[in-house]
């Protein structure tokens, strides 16, 4: 049974993975940590990472990190700001993948944060 897919890029993203959105931020840390441990070695953005690869529990390039980038960062001049802060973040050099996202979902309503200005996080 395969484990991974490989993409256009030569990459291999590991098909079972950790997504954090709509973890609570106490928690976050702990579970991509713990994930980590288990052997997950794809993620949906996470605080931890650095701590695990710091501590020498993994390797970088063991791991496939995947974000997004916001809709409203979406013009050209706001992407590379957007994209090294969430590498700030993370304390990362590199993602692995970094996908468009453009829908909030509120309840059971999805909108489209159109409202919104350039360069602003909703």
């Amino acid at each position: 049974m395969a484990t991974y897919v490989q993409l256009s890029t030569t990459a291999k993203m590991p098909l079972v993975g950790l997504g954090t959105w709509q973890s609570p931020a106490r928690k976050v840390t702990a579970a991509v940590m713990a994930a980590i441990n288990a052997v997950y070695h794809h993620f949906d953005f996470g605080e931890g990472i650095h701590q695990k690869i710091k501590e020498g529990d993994v390797k970088r390039e063991d791991l496939f990190i995947v974000s997004k980038l916001w809709c409203t960062f979406y013009e050209k001049p706001l992407v590379k700001g957007a994209c090294q802060n969430t590498l700030a973040d993370l304390k990362l050099d590199y993602l692995d993948l970094n996908l468009k996202t453009g829908l909030l979902v509120q309840g059971t309503v999805t909108v489209m944060p159109l409202a919104f200005p350039p360069g602003r996080l909703p």
